[in-house]
């Protein structure tokens, strides 16, 4: 059974659709049958007014955000001395948990997001995570699985992606962690400016408002 037919609102012309990342605008055309002029893509943003930015992080550590589970694949990397931040899930109980440190609040992600050097996501499924735009917001470099890469311009050097047929390979993970984490400390400034430039949510906001504005007047 085709989506649209379970969905046949989305074929409605007067319909809006608001996209997070171009993978999803594909999806609608192909699956939905949307009509490209009626997809809006609004990518994820940060809080630049509240992550703090430091141009030299107190540590020099990786770290990965986000709940210990399957999907994010958190266990590929627990022979690592990553820091990991977020909740551990019930069948991850022999994790190291020397390395879990608990999901922390919005007011410290915001405050110590910025004194550490890159952030990890190797997640096999993702539609365009906050947790990428948001380590950027604070200055860290990036490694990355490519279901991870909504928005992100992959020329820049700070952003290393993992190849699936590689992401198995803790040596060819690791080694792109450790080189990916001493280039960007030396590349904060420039991270910091292009998150600012690409995903800053005030910015985002006002297009959102532009484009809802533009579509009730269309």
């Amino acid at each position: 059974m085709m989506l649209n037919k379970v969905f046949p609102c989305f074929a409605d012309d007067n319909i809006k659709v608001l996209a997070l990342d171009n993978f999803i605008k594909e999806f609608l055309i192909n699956e939905f049958k949307v009509k490209e002029p009626n997809i809006i893509v609004i990518p994820n943003g940060a809080r630049q007014d509240l992550i703090q930015f430091s141009p030299t992080p107190n540590t020099i550590n990786s770290i990965c955000l986000g709940n210990v589970d399957g999907r994010k694949r958190q266990y590929l990397l627990k022979n690592t001395d990553i820091k990991f931040i977020g909740r551990l899930s019930n069948n991850f109980e022999d994790f190291n948990m020397r390395n879990v440190f608990g999901e922390w609040k919005r007011e410290k992600l915001y405050s110590d997001l910025t004194h550490n050097a890159n952030s990890i996501l190797l997640s096999y499924s993702e539609a365009a995570p906050l947790a990428t735009v948001e380590s950027l917001m604070a200055g860290l470099g990036l490694v990355v699985s490519e279901a991870c890469t909504a928005n992100l311009d992959l020329s820049k050097p700070y952003i290393d992606v993992i190849p699936e047929d590689k992401i198995q390979d803790e040596e060819f993970v690791n080694k792109t962690i450790v080189n990916n984490r001493e280039k960007s400390l030396s590349m904060r400034k420039e991270i910091r400016k292009y998150a600012e430039d690409n995903f800053s949510l005030t910015n985002l906001v006002d297009s959102y408002k532009a484009e809802v504005e533009y579509a009730l007047h269309t």
